[in-house]
């Protein structure tokens, strides 16, 4: 099929994990037998490497041109000032359609018209506008890695604050019925879907990047954290520097963590810390790694980072937050910890234990190939407009 996939987030470089999974989702179409086009829509001042993205994309690249959100109203505009200042949770929430352009519209009507796409695929819900202006026979899918339907008072209240966008659950849902179909990222946001919305619903969890070999146990002392600058990353990393860390060097004097990704801003760090920046691939700080963390006390959608790490076959110790999405799947692959004291114990047991180490890796290893074929099957099935048969025994 002639796929079109449009996003406002573009996937190089490749520093944040809704990036990541947007690649992955492009490559996999693509392996999948799809004719896939990229369009992208810059509305961020977010940065963007488009040599590397032809690079990734070549002629299938395609630029949108459209300014950046918000697109409010006089009125709205004072609605939302008068909300600041009384400081109402609802000052943080926007309509979805304040977030589409208009001038996109002209665009994918002579986009259409030349190049008849069977399916355009949607990243994020106040893009969804598009699935109301492409003629019927075009399959209009919405991928949503969160669910921003009251994102900003789940955000509120655990202490993260507000970011990026957010909408009410009725908007959301409203939205979301433009669409032939949506994609979840995980199984429990599905299930809420298909009781909320009217479209199809269909499960397609992280893609893993199909050229990543699992990595040997290096031993050592390493932790290892992957994240972009995001507010929930910055919180959850401060969170572990503060009650885990320092505990952790008492016991192991010697213990150090890895800080990959923009997440590693300008600050003090404490005695064992390196920061290694933004990196073109992870890979050499996955194999350099005895354990990975994820310390997220907040998030939606799926644990991105934590899949990744799971298919290099590391041993993960996370919060409830940080493997959201994944308990079932990759049960034995990683530990829980709920509270500092089990985070620590749980980190102090895998740096202690080559063991253990080892028997989570090859289970991560084993369950991420079985993670992968259900994802693709069920991405296929989207594309296509087929729910895939249940296994037989």
């Amino acid at each position: 099929m002639k796929v079109l996939l449009v996003s406002p987030i573009p996937t190089d470089p490749a520093v944040a994990g809704n990036r990541v999974r947007i690649g992955a989702l492009f490559t996999a179409l693509v392996r999948l037998g799809h004719d896939v086009t990229f369009g992208y829509v810059p509305y961020y001042d977010e940065p963007a490497d488009y040599d590397k993205l032809t690079q990734r994309l070549g002629s299938q690249f395609r630029i949108l041109h459209a300014a950046a959100p918000p697109f409010q109203s006089i009125a709205a505009k004072l609605q939302r000032k008068v909300k600041w200042k009384f400081r109402f949770k609802s000052a943080h929430s926007w309509r979805v359609d304040e977030w589409f352009d208009e001038g996109l519209v002209p665009q994918l009507r002579r986009l259409q018209a030349r190049e008849s796409f069977d399916c355009v695929l949607i990243e994020y819900v106040y893009l969804s506008k598009i699935a109301s202006v492409l003629p019927p026979p075009v399959r209009t899918i919405i991928d949503t890695h969160d669910l921003f339907g009251d994102r900003h008072i789940r955000s509120l209240d655990a202490g993260s604050g507000p970011y990026g966008f957010a909408t009410t659950v009725t908007e959301e849902t409203s939205a979301l019925n433009r669409a032939d179909a949506v994609i979840a990222i995980q199984q429990e946001e599905a299930d809420y879907l298909r009781r909320t919305i009217s479209p199809e619903v269909f499960t397609v969890g992280h893609l893993i990047d199909l050229d990543v070999s699992p990595l040997p146990d290096p031993g050592g002392t390493r932790m290892l954290f992957v994240g972009s600058s995001n507010p929930y990353n910055v919180q959850a990393l401060e969170w572990f520097l503060d009650r885990v860390f320092p505990r952790i060097r008492r016991e192991i004097p010697d213990a150090e963590l890895a800080i990959a990704g923009p997440v590693g801003r300008e600050r003090t760090w404490p005695n064992g810390t390196s920061v290694l920046g933004a990196q073109e691939s992870l890979a050499a700080a996955y194999a350099d790694a005895t354990v990975v963390i994820n310390p997220a006390l907040f998030g939606t959608g799926l644990a991105i980072k934590t899949i990744e790490a799971l298919s290099y076959g590391k041993p993960v110790v996370a919060t409830p937050a940080g493997i959201r999405g994944l308990e079932g799947d990759f049960h034995g692959a990683l530990l829980l910890a709920k509270t500092p004291d089990a985070f620590v114990e749980q980190v102090l047991e895998l740096l202690e234990n080559g063991a253990a180490r080892s028997a989570m890796s090859h289970q991560a290893i084993a369950a991420s190939g079985e993670w992968q074929r259900r994802q693709l099957t069920m991405l296929n099935a989207a594309i296509v407009g087929q729910q895939p048969r249940p296994a037989t025994v």
